[in-house]
C-alpha cells in the first residue's frame, strides 16, 4: 500500500510493505534533503503521514517508484493493524489513538517524472492485477517494471514476436491516456464529431507519437479498472426474471443497440483512415518502418 507523506516540507510517496524486513529510504531523496548517513548504521528520519508523525530508522537504498519503504520492522512495532486491501486503507492504534491511513495507487507527480525521463509522448497508467475486463493485455501491470512498451508474450494470445503495431506495441486505451502537448494536438484531429463512441481511435493514437518508441504503459503508477456495465438495458444488472419479463414486452436492449452503432462507426472510422493514408503522398507508417521494440 502506498501513502502520501512529508519529510520536513518535502512531499514523499511511501510504500507500506509487509514483505520488507526493514525500512528503507531512497538514496536520491537522502541526497536531495542532505540527510546525514553512516555506513551500515541506520538513522532516524521524521515522517509525517496525514496527522500521524513517525520517527523511524531507515536504510539508504536505491528505490524505484517510491521515496521510502515502511516494512515489517515498523509494522511489528504496533500491536494491532487492520488492513483493507480492496479499499486500500490501514487502521493502526498508537499510544491509545487510532489513525486511518488511506493508500494511493497513482501519484501524478511521480507519473509525470517517469513520462518525461523516458520520453513518452503518449502513455497510460497500467491496470492493476485486481482489475476486471482487461481487453488488451499490453495495458496490464507488470509489477517488476517501471514501465513497458510492448506486450507481455506470456499473457497474450493475440500478439507474437513478429507483431509491430497496436495493440501489441505503441498502444494505450482510451480510458486514461496521457498526452504531451504535441501528441494531443495530433490526437485532437483524430476525433470525429459525428462518430460519438470513438471506436478505433485507440488503435491510431500511437501514430500521434510517431511509433512505438514514444508510447508506453507506466507500471509503477497504476489504476484499478472495474468492468461494470453502466449503459443500462435488460442485460445490465438485471435478475433472470426481469430479463425474461423485458423480453416478453419486447423491450429494446440498450447495450445491443449501442454495440451495433459502435461497430458501424468503427467501420466508418477505418474507411476514413485508409482514405487519408492513400491521399497522403508522403505517408510513412512509423510502426512498420522501424525495427521491433524489446522492452
Amino acid at each position: 500500500m502506498r501513502l502520501h507523506g512529508t519529510i520536513g516540507s518535502t512531499k514523499v510517496l511511501i510504500l507500506v510493505d509487509s514483505g520488507s524486513t526493514h525500512d528503507f529510504i531512497a538514496e536520491s531523496l537522502v541526497r536531495q534533503l542532505n540527510l546525514s548517513t553512516q555506513l551500515v548504521t541506520p538513522f532516524d528520519v521524521l515522517v509525517q503521514l496525514s496527522n500521524l508523525e513517525i520517527k523511524q530508522d531507515f536504510y539508504s537504498f536505491s528505490l524505484g517508484g517510491v521515496d521510502a519503504v515502511l516494512g515489517i520492522r515498523w509494522l511489528s512495532s504496533m500491536n494491532t493493524a487492520q488492513t483493507n486491501w480492496n479499499e486500500m486503507f490501514l487502521i493502526i492504534t498508537i499510544n491509545g489513538q487510532t489513525y486511518k491511513l488511506t493508500g494511493v495507487s497513482l501519484a501524478p507527480s511521480k507519473y509525470l517524472n517517469i513520462v518525461k525521463e523516458e520520453g513518452l509522448e503518449i502513455s497510460q497508467p497500467a491496470l492493476d492485477s485486481k482489475s476486471t475486463d482487461i481487453h488488451h493485455r499490453i495495458t496490464a501491470r507488470r509489477k517488476r517494471l517501471k514501465f513497458h512498451r510492448i506486450y507481455d508474450p506470456k499473457s497474450s494470445v493475440n500478439c507474437s514476436k513478429a507483431s509491430k503495431g497496436p495493440p501489441c506495441t505503441g498502444f494505450v486505451e482510451g480510458m486514461a491516456p496521457v498526452f504531451s502537448r504535441a501528441a494531443w494536438h495530433c490526437a485532437w484531429h483524430l476525433i470525429q464529431n459525428d462518430l460519438v463512441h470513438g471506436w478505433g481511435m485507440d488503435m491510431k493514437l500511437g501514430y500521434c507519437a510517431q511509433g512505438s518508441r514514444n508510447v508506453g504503459i507506466v507500471d509503477c503508477e497504476y489504476v484499478l479498472h472495474q468492468g461494470k456495465q453502466t449503459l443500462g438495458g435488460p442485460s445490465a444488472n438485471k435478475t433472470s426474471n426481469e430479463v425474461s419479463l423485458a423480453k416478453s414486452r419486447r423491450v429494446v436492449d440498450t447495450r445491443i443497440e449501442i454495440r451495433r452503432q459502435s461497430t458501424s462507426e468503427l467501420e466508418i472510422f477505418k474507411q476514413r483512415w485508409e482514405k487519408a493514408v492513400k491521399e497522403d503522398k508522403d505517408w510513412i507508417d512509423p510502426f512498420f518502418s522501424r525495427k521491433p521494440m524489446h522492452k
